[in-house]
């Protein structure tokens, strides 16, 4: 019946392997690589690719209750190369699931570092053909400011340059 079928199929495929390869040897592709290296190879990049998304998502978490952290694990976990360019790519790339206000706040510290991330995240943005108030609207779509003056100011500063 259908078990029979099914069991069938299962030589079949032993059947195809065993032409391709002799009894304890890998089956081989057509470009000469064993099926089951390649078959371990996608399995390990993605289980890579999961615990990557894991970290990030981890990383994201902790970047909304405390930027720094997040940021440091970014680092640490070796998914963000510890530049300023890197940083704030990886902060317009996950803008839609960071806190925009832990970004304002984040980008508007007063330490050289945050200060540069800053300066990076504004110069990854492209205000060539828009008015100033486009350009505004868009500046501030990425992020809350923060409530300090002095962070404002730093903030508005580098805007003004660009």
């Amino acid at each position: 019946g259908a078990a029979a079928e099914e069991d069938d199929d299962d030589d079949v495929d032993l059947a195809v392997l065993g032409e391709t390869a002799a009894v304890g040897e890998p089956a081989t592709t057509p470009s000469g690589g064993s099926k089951v290296r390649d078959r371990d190879s996608i399995n390990k990049a993605f289980q890579s690719r999961k615990l990557m998304a894991r970290e990030v998502a981890h990383a994201v978490e902790l970047f909304n209750k405390k930027p720094k952290k997040g940021i440091a694990h970014l680092v640490e976990k070796d998914l963000v190369k510890r530049t300023p360019d890197a940083v704030a790519a990886f902060l317009w790339a996950h803008n839609e699931n960071l806190s925009k206000t832990q970004i304002g706040e984040y980008i508007g510290g007063e330490d050289e570092w945050t200060i540069s991330i800053m300066h990076a995240f504004v110069d990854q943005m492209n205000f060539a053909s828009m008015d100033l108030d486009m350009s505004l609207r868009a500046f501030l779509s990425g992020f809350r400011l923060p409530g300090e003056a002095q962070k404002i100011d730093r903030i508005l500063e580098k805007f003004a340059s660009k």
